[in-house]
């Protein structure tokens, strides 16, 4: 090979290192050589802020008039974030939950079926530059691992936004469900026959005194109250073991050809949330 050719390789050969450098580069997310771009910015949501889970660790900011899974209580960037919440997340996010009161075992009256209110990390904002929230969540005691959409506010926040009636609606085949998605059915009261086989009340008077309204029941498109049986697990301390018994369940549904789409409990003379 002449010295004239083997210049010309040298050249070729340096030419082609600088276009691979400035294509890895590019790729880095570098324009110039030895220039950072400047990464996205997603600023931490303020308290009171509404949130939409998107899977069981990330949530987006959303309207607070929308259809909500949570609402921020205190937030901070993160960079990086971990699947799981390290200790440095527990004391800033202290893991706490209030759980439905339990009937007594000489209950002789309905008890209100309630949701469990807990507190939880979740992450938004960018893959890399992003944060983290402390955020309170709503779901049904027989649900625990599913957040449910609600309107309102779980928690005191400025502006006023009114409580949130949450509520447990239940699919025709029995799954919970937001009370925000269309159903036919939302489960007002529950009784253990323990000390007495039937509740004081019927499911009827129950209904009415926990909706506020007669002529809910009444009118020409009117609710339906009725009873259903189910099993429950309850731990029995005398044996330190679990069993089964049969819980007596008040319903309140929309008649055939409807469905509701809002919580019906203190609906009082409000219209009835047909949908």
């Amino acid at each position: 090979m002449t010295g004239a050719a083997r210049k010309a390789l040298g050249l070729t050969l340096i030419v082609a290192v600088l276009l691979a450098l400035l294509g890895i580069n590019r790729l880095s997310g570098r324009d110039v050589v030895g220039q950072p771009v400047a990464e996205p910015q997603w600023p931490p949501p303020p308290a009171g802020s509404c949130l939409l889970h998107s899977d069981d660790f990330h949530a987006s900011l959303v309207p607070c008039t929308e259809p909500h899974t949570a609402e921020v209580l205190r937030s901070w960037p993160a960079r990086d974030l971990p699947r799981t919440s390290g200790a440095g997340w527990r004391q800033s996010c202290p893991t706490g939950m209030t759980m439905p009161v339990e009937q007594s075992v000489d209950a002789t009256d309905w008890s209100r079926t309630e949701t469990i209110v807990a507190t939880t990390v979740l992450r938004g904002g960018g893959p890399v530059i992003g944060w983290a929230a402390c955020s309170v969540t709503a779901s049904l005691p027989f649900r625990p691992d599913r957040s449910l959409r609600y309107t309102g506010s779980l928690i005191a926040v400025p502006g006023g936004r009114p409580a949130a009636t949450v509520g447990t609606c239940l699919t025709a085949t029995g799954d919970p469900i937001d009370c925000t998605s269309p159903h036919r059915t939302e489960r007002i009261g529950e009784f253990l026959p323990i000390a007495t086989p039937r509740p004081d009340r019927s499911c009827a008077a129950f209904a009415r005194a926990v909706i506020g309204s007669e002529t809910a029941f009444s009118t020409a498109v009117a609710l339906v109250a009725r009873e259903t049986v189910g099993s429950v697990s309850r731990w029995v301390i005398d044996t330190d073991a679990g069993e089964l018994i049969n819980q007596i369940n008040c319903d309140v549904r929309a008649p055939a050809g409807h469905q509701l789409v809002g919580s019906v409990v203190g609906l009082a003379d409000r219209p009835i949330p047909f949908g």
